[in-house]
């Protein structure tokens, strides 16, 4: 039990000081979907080349011959947003203030300034999370700023294809809706560029709740718990999130909140480039037009020493280049 001493006569115990952290969750970060581009610019250039299948016909010899179909190109520019985050530290955040998880030590400004900086890198994190789960659904993430908001299946032409499992009728089966509305989807829209990828299933607790508790999942799930870790770690996921791997699918429950209730997302795992990352400079003279960087963190003094500032900022958007092979998934619910 730890103890520290406060003055001659007195001892007093810390062993219930306790710190509440956010939760900064990092699913997706860790399972690696998005490519990281450093632009030096503020606009995201996304170029999307349709390849045509041609039909080779067999011709006479020293007849007429036959020519390959040209490919469709099409360029797509995105404004990329900008997401400051400062904290001005001042006298009264630091005077007549102990130190945490001390009895009498006084608090200095490099307390303040090493919590700060922790908080806002978890700030920052949790951004880019929400930022790509959003993408994953087909929007980009650019709230207070309208000039970078976009709708994916909008900007790139394409429709979102959806899929609907009534979870309160036992004689429908998940497995094969989801195998005619969505995984079929997939497989014919993907092309060549998907030779080798992975089913995956961002569910929220309620969608992913229910599929579990269907009876013609419910066995299947129940013997696949002691197989959660590996597979867990093999997706970059934690402790808390429920798994599940069944038909060629992989099913993981999202604790964020981001993905509405009552919703889940099938995607394919394994395409290149069909989850960008794209990162712009700085807003400042020496940062102008030079690789971006994920994150900029200034430290900065006044001239009377009346206060310091932390500035902090990062500017990038998440793109989902391909939101046609996305499936949203929807249910029906007791």
């Amino acid at each position: 039990m730890p103890q520290v001493r406060n003055g001659d006569f007195q001892i007093v115990d810390l062993s219930g000081t306790l710190e509440l952290v956010p939760r900064v969750d990092s699913l997706v970060t860790n399972m690696n979907l998005f490519t990281t581009h450093m632009g030096v610019t503020t606009v995201a250039q996304v170029e999307r080349v349709k390849e045509v299948e041609f039909a080779i016909q067999a011709k006479q010899r020293g007849g007429e011959r036959q020519f390959v179909n040209a490919e469709t190109a099409d360029l797509k520019n995105f404004n990329v947003p900008f997401f400051p985050l400062d904290r001005t530290i001042t006298p009264a955040d630091v005077q007549n203030f102990r130190k945490y998880f001390t009895a009498e030590a006084p608090r200095t400004v490099q307390d303040v300034v090493t919590r700060c900086v922790a908080r806002i890198r978890r700030d920052h994190a949790q951004l880019r999370e929400v930022a790509m789960i959003k993408a994953i659904m087909g929007e980009s993430y650019a709230p207070g700023d309208a000039n970078c908001q976009y709708n994916y299946f909008t900007e790139f032409g394409v429709s979102q294809v959806t899929a609907t499992v009534d979870f309160t009728d036992p004689a429908v089966d998940p497995m094969a809706v989801l195998e005619a509305d969505g995984r079929a989807s997939i497989i014919d829209n993907a092309g060549d560029n998907a030779g080798s990828y992975e089913l995956v299933v961002l569910a929220s607790r309620k969608w992913f709740s229910a599929l579990i508790a269907h009876p013609m999942i419910r066995t299947a799930y129940q013997y696949y718990a002691s197989n959660q870790e590996p597979l867990r770690r093999r997706l970059g996921g934690n402790n808390i999130n429920r798994v599940f791997e069944h038909g060629g699918v992989t099913f993981i429950e999202d604790i964020s909140g981001i993905i509405p209730a009552g919703e889940a997302y099938m995607l394919p795992r394994g395409i290149n480039e069909m989850f960008q990352l794209h990162y712009a400079p700085a807003d400042t003279v020496v940062d102008a037009n030079t690789p971006a960087q994920e994150l900029y963190i200034w430290y900065k003094y006044s001239s009377f020493f009346r206060t310091e500032k932390i500035e902090t900022e990062t500017s990038f958007l998440a793109i989902n280049t391909r939101p046609e092979l996305v499936i949203k998934l929807t249910g029906t619910f007791e």
